[in-house]
């Protein structure tokens, strides 16, 4: 082997090195929290309170006629991908770094049941020296009863706040399950500060809470 030959080996070699120190960097930085923040509507507990009138099973026949022509189910104004951005070949059963926050470390887990058609993501944040904690973002699954889907949905508004949506799909329509709004302290750990929960019935009942340290300190 010339000495030309050998210099343009180890260059090669030297080439292959930094790619593969390149990709393994590029596969530990946390993915940007902007490609999983999810749709701004579910902050809204407006919109999450007109769920059943505009899409409920509970409406008049005439008022359902009259949505499905006008395509008035507000349900329809989603439009962040969640299937896509959570569940593609590539994001499927597995844990993704996400850039929450600079205090913690946060990892995505998306896990897809393709027998029982159960898809989830759960966000899990890591912290030294304290207790590890999780929340369910996102979540499709079908009911017992085989003809309702429970969907949850979320967004995440910040570092400190996440807003989620439960919601029940029949062959009539759509209703409310629940409304969340979750924020984040210093030490990583998730507090219910406002919530909506509805319980079957006729009518249905929905009622609203929020906690009082929430109350006090973010009138």
């Amino acid at each position: 082997m010339t000495l030309s030959s050998y210099y343009k080996q180890l260059h090669s070699t030297l080439i292959l090195f930094l790619c593969i120190i390149s990709a393994n960097s590029i596969a530990k930085t946390p993915a940007s929290l902007n490609q999983f923040r999810g749709d701004p509507l579910i902050a809204s507990k407006k919109f999450a309170l007109s769920i059943d009138q505009s899409c409920g099973e509970n409406s008049s026949a005439d008022q359902l006629n009259l949505n499905k022509q006008n395509k008035k189910c507000i349900l329809e104004k989603i439009t962040f991908p969640y299937d896509t951005v959570l569940f593609n070949d590539t994001k499927k059963n597995k844990s993704i770094p996400v850039q929450l926050s600079p205090q913690f470390h946060s990892v995505i887990r998306t896990i897809f049941h393709p027998n029982d058609t159960i898809s989830t993501a759960t966000l899990f944040i890591e912290q030294p020296n304290h207790q590890n904690t999780s929340l369910m973002l996102y979540q499709e699954k079908p009911n017992f009863d085989g003809f309702s889907v429970t969907k949850r949905y979320y967004f995440i508004a910040s570092p400190t706040q996440i807003f989620i949506l439960g919601v029940i799909y029949t062959e009539e329509g759509a209703v409310l399950d629940y409304w969340h709004n979750y924020t984040i302290n210093h030490q990583g750990q998730f507090r219910l500060s406002d919530t909506i929960t509805c319980q079957a019935g006729i009518p249905r009942k929905c009622s609203n809470q929020q906690d009082s340290y929430y109350k006090f300190f973010y009138k």
